[in-house]
């Protein structure tokens, strides 16, 4: 949980700094390159961090990579992350700075898992009922999972909506296990 509360903490900063200079489209887009990347290439994560590297040569390894290609303001953040030993939160740092951006602009992700694929009708109507709901614009996260069997887990911000046939069977056996037979 710790992870987290850091993550949040430095997101929430990175997000004043960014929002205060009028860059929040640029950030937003380019620490998700820098997130993408990341994930495709874990050797940068892996030299930032090797505990027998120098922290300057960490540094100039930073600003080799990212200068010219990140706004001066979220490089000059990623070495401040490098100075305070937070690199292994960049990945979580970035998922929320993301996350606070997208909602800022009137955007919401909600995650969504399925038995089978959504048809578009299904999705456009998940969209709206959404949309209908919180005032924003939705954007979903998709994933099949064969084990829900039917239904949908729907997953917006810190709320859960589980229509899953497998949560209603197995909320039918807890109704099932109360009966007493005579």
């Amino acid at each position: 949980m710790q992870t987290e509360q850091v993550a949040k903490r430095y997101a929430a900063a990175l997000f004043a700094v960014v929002a205060d200079r009028d860059i929040l489209v640029q950030a937003e887009r380019e620490l998700s390159e820098v997130d993408t990347l990341l994930q495709r290439d874990p050797t940068l994560m892996q030299i930032l961090e090797a505990p027998h590297l120098l922290e300057q040569d960490k540094a100039a390894t930073l600003r080799r990579v990212f200068t010219g290609r990140l706004h001066p303001v979220l490089l000059e953040f990623m070495t401040i992350i490098l100075h305070k030993h937070r690199v292994g939160y960049l990945h979580g740092i970035i998922e929320h700075f993301l996350e606070m951006a997208a909602e800022a602009q009137g955007r919401l992700t909600a995650r969504v898992w399925t038995a089978v694929a959504l048809t578009d009708d299904e999705r456009r109507k998940l969209i709206a009922e959404l949309r209908a709901k919180t005032g924003k614009t939705i954007e979903l996260d998709e994933t099949v999972e064969p084990r829900l069997v039917g239904g949908m887990i729907v997953v917006l911000k810190d709320r859960i909506i589980d229509g899953s046939v497998r949560q209603k069977l197995r909320l039918l056996r807890e109704e099932l296990m109360k009966v007493t037979v005579a």
